[in-house]
């Protein structure tokens, strides 16, 4: 299996696909495959705490400055 980056939270998405948010990049999340590797990385609102990654979106939680939750979700297109 290859290498995979230093991390924290680990989500799976609605394919399979596993997504890191790397230790120091916040705001980045990167998409690995079994067998495969890297497929891409997303840049995320870093104030977003996600609890979804489906095939084409993000979903996730905001906190405004307020301290008032609202639930975002966030249109992911692939290349």
């Amino acid at each position: 299996m290859p290498p995979r980056p230093a991390c924290g939270r680990l989500l799976l998405d609605a394919e399979g696909n596993e997504w890191f948010n790397p230790i120091g990049k916040p705001p980045r999340r990167s998409a690995f495959t079994p067998g495969v590797g890297l497929l891409g990385e997303v840049d995320v609102p870093a104030d977003l705490k996600v609890y979804e990654i489906g095939s084409d979106y993000v979903l996730g939680r905001w906190t405004d400055p307020t301290n008032v939750e609202y639930v975002r979700k966030y249109a992911l297109f692939k290349h």
